[in-house]
């Protein structure tokens, strides 16, 4: 029993060791200030195992997008491209990132296109 238990901790120890949120994420718009891109940064053995589940873009505290994903593009990060309406300068837009074992990272930026 003692041994089962132990098993089971060292299991769940490996899955919280091993998640882990992305380590950056960087977001830029094209010339004409409506495509968002983003880049998260998040190093990976095995992509369609562990991954960035999910990004989330507010516009000034409200959802505008979320996007799930099944798995990662590759080894080293996830891309993402979003078309984006109506934006003023100076507004907040807030991108949200979720890997799927364990990890969250949020990263701002204000809009400066007029």
């Amino acid at each position: 029993m003692k041994a089962l238990l132990g098993l089971i901790m060292f299991l769940s120890l490996s899955t919280i060791m091993f998640g882990h949120a992305a380590e950056s994420i960087e977001m830029s718009f094209d010339s004409t200030g409506t495509i968002l891109f983003i880049n998260i940064t998040h190093p990976v053995k095995t992509p369609n195992n562990h991954y960035i589940s999910s990004i989330i873009v507010d516009v000034n505290g409200k959802e505008r997008i979320k996007q799930t994903f099944p798995a990662q593009i590759d080894n080293a990060q996830q891309v993402a491209i979003y078309k984006l309406f109506d934006l003023k300068k100076d507004d907040k837009i807030s991108v949200t990132t979720q890997c799927n074992i364990m990890g969250r990272k949020k990263e701002t930026l204000i809009y400066s296109f007029e």
